[in-house]
C-alpha cells in the first residue's frame, strides 16, 4: 500500500466515524383506514434508497395489517413533499410488490449530465411526487424559461416566464398561464397556482443511493 492510498484509507474511516455515511431513516407520518376495506401508512425517508431496501422494510411491517384489510399499502415519501399529492414510491403489503413512481439517485445523477442549452441556469429541482423528471429555470437569448426533463426523451419541454415583482427575489409567472415559480433562499423551488403552493421541490444533487437503517416498523396490532 503506497501512501496515496494509506492516507485514502485513513480518511474514508475519519469521515466513517463522523457520521459522513449516515445511513437513510424512516419516519413514520401518518395512518389513515375505512373501516376494513383498506389502510395507508405513509412514512418520510430521509434519502433516495434502492427498491430492495424498500422490499426489505415491507417485509418488517406488521402482517396483521394485510391480514385485516382488504387493501393495504404503503407510501413513501421524499422531505419536502407535501402530503396528498401523490408519493415517491408505494408498496402493497399484501403482494409485498414496490413501485418506484419518482427516480432513483442514479437517474438524477443522469439527468443532471444532460446538456441544456442555455445562456445561464438558475437552478435545478426534481419533481419526484407525479411523474419523475428533472424541473430547470434558465436564460437563453434574453428571455427566461422553465423546462422539465422526462426519462425517455432527449427534448426539452419548455414554457417562457416572466420575471414579477419583487424584483429582489428570484420569481417568475409563466408568460401563457397562472402558475408561479419561486426559488426560495435555501435553494428550493415553490410552485404556486390560483388555489396556493401545489410543489415544492429539492435542489437536484444527484446524490448516491445508500442502503436504508434497519428500522422497526410498527408493531402494535391495528385496532
Amino acid at each position: 500500500m503506497n501512501t496515496t492510498q494509506i492516507l485514502l484509507t485513513i480518511t474514508l474511516i475519519a469521515l466513517a466515524s463522523e457520521g459522513a455515511f449516515a445511513e437513510a431513516s424512516y419516519k413514520q407520518l401518518d395512518k389513515s383506514s375505512s373501516g376494513r376495506d383498506w389502510i395507508r401508512l405513509t412514512y418520510e425517508i430521509s434519502e433516495k434508497v434502492s427498491k430492495e431496501d424498500l422490499e426489505g422494510f415491507v417485509k418488517k411491517v406488521n402482517p396483521d395489517y394485510s391480514a385485516k384489510y382488504g387493501k393495504a399499502v404503503v407510501f413513501f415519501m421524499l422531505p419536502g413533499m407535501l402530503k396528498d399529492n401523490g408519493c415517491w414510491a408505494r408498496a402493497d403489503l399484501k403482494t409485498k410488490m414496490v413501485t418506484i413512481f419518482g427516480t432513483t439517485a442514479e437517474q438524477e445523477a443522469g439527468f443532471l449530465a444532460r446538456k441544456i442549452n442555455a445562456d445561464k441556469i438558475a437552478g435545478k429541482w426534481m419533481d419526484d411526487q407525479t411523474e419523475g423528471h428533472l424541473v430547470v429555470i434558465y436564460s437563453q437569448g434574453g428571455k427566461a424559461y422553465v423546462g422539465r426533463l422526462f426519462p425517455g426523451n432527449p427534448q426539452i419541454v419548455e414554457r417562457e416566464l416572466t420575471r414579477i415583482e419583487p424584483k429582489n427575489e428570484m420569481r417568475f409567472k409563466l408568460a401563457d398561464g397562472e402558475d408561479v415559480y419561486v426559488i426560495t433562499k435555501n435553494g428550493d423551488l415553490e410552485i404556486h397556482d390560483s388555489a396556493g403552493l401545489v410543489a415544492s421541490l429539492p435542489k437536484a444533487t444527484g446524490k448516491s443511493t445508500k442502503a436504508a437503517k434497519p428500522v422497526t416498523a410498527p408493531a402494535s396490532k391495528p385496532k
